[in-house]
């Protein structure tokens, strides 16, 4: 089951990317991981670990909860 089936994660993420004007570039080296790996996680094609979760909840200022779509 793709990601984006189980949770948005991936449609939530490039939108909070882009409503911040954020490049992939730049969230990667946040998060330390690879371009190609976050662009993944967008894509739905990889989950990321918990720890990049909280990374990115962080980065947006958002809870891991809203992140991952939960209420």
């Amino acid at each position: 089951m793709a990601v984006e089936k189980m949770s948005g994660f991936p449609r939530r993420l490039r939108e909070l990317r882009k409503s911040k004007n954020v490049s992939l570039r730049v969230l990667a080296d946040f998060c330390d991981v690879s371009k190609s790996t976050l662009a993944r996680y967008e894509q739905g094609k990889q989950k990321p670990t918990a720890d990049i979760i909280v990374k990115l909840a962080e980065f947006f200022g958002v809870s891991t909860d809203s992140l991952l779509g939960k209420k």
